[in-house]
């Protein structure tokens, strides 16, 4: 086994990819990019400088505790779509105000962290671009909270119960006036939130750019690790152990649709996540190649919810009962989901084979991996042809969820076999030794 210890590493491509899900502007609570990506990217890219600085750490937390604020604003988002104006303003308020703390904390933690990292091993030549790079993040995060926030407040200009008392609103023209250009004061803080979002991702790239190419900090930075975490390998079980229970969580949450008013309790988007991390706890590298298939799904898998939520219809007594416009682009959507999740389904499948080569795994089979890719594709075929015609959607309920369950199960008992052999395998050969 490989017992070097792990070098310090800025993996500047997760990271300029996770920035990127960043940039983009709010509509009202709707994140075309989600947030929860980029702060897992994020996340994910400075690990290894945590090690070495409480304050990376910390923005590790911060990383995570906002990535789970997104979650829940997509959430709110898609729970919110029938309430009034009302209760729009004062969610997108208070998730707003509560990204603008985490967000300032999650900076500070971050150039602080990296500022101290880069005087202590001899990274001065990064130093120039931090202040231009810290004052733009905070610039940004402030900007796009609050240009998000603005339009939502046109409500409280036709609200008669606030004015009830003293005038009748519908007698001052002004009022509704303003109230009416709401989409174009949109539009108009949605283009300025982009130009100083596209601002701020090109001098943070040249930032962790300067940081990753000095070769003074990286050396002094490696050592560093070494001395921190030795050359001790993590335990084999326990981190195989770990990798099963979260591919177990993932698969589950990704296969199973379960709905409570065409809102998933089990979202597809968070099982795609867990799933992926599965694979980088059982063996780094695996993750690469599956990441962009898994942000294809995720991201398709989002955009089906918040569709289906708005459009979707099922168990009407006749076909005429749905706009066929409605069940044609919900189908439509969730085709696209189906392509992507597939694709991820059969990346996933790669990555277990390249797992069970690397861990050379020669008795356990992996015929059942090819079964468990055909019941994933019957499942989204049933999936496709459920949320088209909502007549069929009550009828394909049981054997879709008979699919998803199957599929789970031989593809959770693959990846069980693969972890206890190899298990087995490292366990005789330090007996031996």
């Amino acid at each position: 086994m490989n017992t070097s210890a792990p070098k310090t590493r800025i993996r500047t491509p997760l990271l300029f990819a996770g920035l990127f899900f960043l940039i983009n502007p709010y509509f009202a609570m709707f994140d075309v990019l989600p947030d929860l990506i980029g702060y897992a990217l994020i996340c994910y890219a400075i690990s290894d400088l945590a090690k070495l600085e409480f304050r990376m750490e910390s923005a590790m937390k911060s990383g995570l505790w906002l990535a789970a604020l997104s979650l829940a604003r997509a959430a709110a988002f898609v729970l919110s779509l029938g309430s009034d104006d009302s209760m729009r303003l004062l969610l997108t308020f208070s998730f707003g105000v509560a990204e603008i703390l985490l967000a300032i904390r999650f900076a500070n933690d971050l150039f602080g962290g990296t500022e101290y990292l880069l005087e202590r091993y001899d990274g001065f030549e990064a130093l120039s671009r931090l202040n231009n790079a810290k004052f733009l993040t905070l610039l940004f995060f402030i900007v796009k909270v609050v240009l998000g926030v603005i339009p939502e407040a046109a409500v409280l200009l036709v609200q008669k119960v606030l004015f009830s008392d003293l005038i009748d609103v519908d007698d001052i023209p002004l009022y509704n006036d303003l109230a009416s250009y709401k989409p174009y004061a949109t539009a108009l803080f949605m283009l300025i939130t982009v130009i100083i979002g596209v601002w701020w991702y090109i001098e943070i790239c040249r930032y962790f750019s300067a940081v990753r190419n000095d070769k003074k900090f990286i050396s002094s930075s490696a050592e560093a690790v070494r001395y921190v975490t030795g050359s001790k390998p993590e335990n084999t079980d326990k981190k195989l152990s770990l990798s099963f229970v979260l591919a177990a969580i993932g698969t589950v949450t990704f296969a199973l649709d379960i709905r409570f008013d065409r809102i998933p309790a089990l979202p597809d988007l968070l099982g795609v996540i867990i799933l992926t991390y599965a694979f980088f706890r059982a063996k780094r590298g695996l993750e690469k190649r599956i990441l962009p298939y898994a942000v294809c799904a995720a991201v398709s898998a989002l955009a089906f919810d918040v569709c289906y939520k708005i459009l979707g219809t099922t168990g009407v007594s006749r076909l005429g009962d749905a706009p066929i416009m409605n069940c044609a682009v919900t189908s439509g959507v969730y085709a696209v989901f189906a392509v992507c999740a597939v694709l991820f389904v059969r990346r996933a499948r790669s990555a277990l084979e390249t797992l069970h080569a690397a861990f050379g795994c020669l008795k356990t089979p992996l015929k059942p991996l090819s079964y468990a890719e055909a019941l994933y594709t019957a499942y989204v075929l049933l999936g496709v042809a459920a949320f088209g015609l909502p007549t069929l959607y009550p009828w394909l309920l049981l054997p879709r969820i008979l699919l998803s369950v199957s599929f789970a199960a031989v593809f959770l008992m693959t990846y069980w076999r693969i972890c206890e052999e190899y298990v087995a395998r490292v366990s005789v050969a330090e007996d031996t030794e």
